[in-house]
């Protein structure tokens, strides 16, 4: 139920970030001008913006999301008895948190919620794909049965491509953009925000991910 839940706010997350990406409203503007009979005032539509509080709703089901994939993750660890990463089923499941939190957290620090636009399918694909893998629990083969490493690379590993698919999110935006100092879509962030934003994450996506090759190599080592 949690995991359905988590799917099912996703998706409304990602209709709240379209309906705010190109959804708009009218901003009205007034004009002054001085005249021999004093001054006159005239109001008329102005600049088309973004309504705020879709984007605020889109973040608060995402955040939504968060948490109850987060308990279904939970959920399945007591099941189980370890850390649910061990199978497709876990591993897409936890993957598809990953994107949505580490989404979240650089929303959190760029302030660029269109980018939701982009992220959120990503998510949604994930917790789709994992729907179609078998959510049986059987147990571990041993090689899979050195809990502490298994635990630390795996979480590490899907941290960081959890982390790089922002990066990815920001990318394709930079791209459909056409690159710095274009902007074909207004109601996508600019290519320099979404530049921005790629760059932020890979800079924090890229030394995970050499600490997870590591680690793996670590633990196959053992």
């Amino acid at each position: 139920y949690l995991f359905w839940s988590g799917m099912a706010t996703a998706v409304i997350a990602f209709a709240f970030y379209v309906a705010y990406a190109f959804g708009t409203r009218v901003a009205v503007q007034a004009f002054s001008a001085q005249t021999s009979a004093g001054t006159v005032t005239m109001s008329g539509s102005g600049v088309r913006r973004p309504n705020p509080g879709l984007g605020r709703m889109g973040t608060t089901f995402t955040g939504i999301s968060v948490l109850a994939l987060t308990g279904a993750i939970v959920a399945r660890w007591t099941a189980v008895g370890h850390v649910p990463l061990s199978n497709m089923y876990e591993f897409t499941v936890v993957f598809g948190w990953g994107i949505a939190a580490a989404y979240l957290a650089f929303e959190t620090v760029t302030r660029q919620r269109r980018m939701g636009v982009v992220a959120l399918p990503l998510v949604i694909g994930m917790l789709f794909i994992a729907s179609l893998f078998p959510d049986r629990i059987i147990p571990l083969i041993p090689a899979l049965q050195n809990g502490p490493l298994m635990t630390i690379h795996v979480s590490m590993m899907m941290i960081s491509y959890a982390v790089l698919t922002v990066a990815f999110a920001g990318a394709v935006v930079y791209l459909a953009q056409g690159g710095e100092g274009h902007r074909r879509f207004a109601s996508l962030p600019s290519a320099e925000a979404a530049g921005d934003l790629a760059h932020k994450a890979v800079l924090a996506g890229f030394p995970l991910l050499g600490l997870g090759i590591a680690l793996g190599a670590w633990w196959a080592n053992s």
